[in-house]
């Protein structure tokens, strides 16, 4: 089954990193700190992905 999503992005971005989990969550926060402006879309209602469903938590390296 496909499902439509309508996201509105204001502004410009120079990286769209789609789904919030554990390595889309990385590579946000990688483009954030080489002073790129990233948006990172996720289906979900909540934030992790797969990974919240899992043990509702997930590390990122620092």
């Amino acid at each position: 089954m496909t499902q439509r999503l309508n996201i509105d992005v204001v502004g410009r971005v120079d990286a769209a990193i789609v789904g919030s989990d554990v390595s889309g969550s990385d590579a946000a926060m990688t483009a954030v700190r080489a002073w790129t402006r990233a948006a990172l879309p996720e289906k979900s209602q909540t934030f992790g992905g797969s990974a919240a469903l899992s043990a509702g938590m997930f590390a990122l390296r620092r």
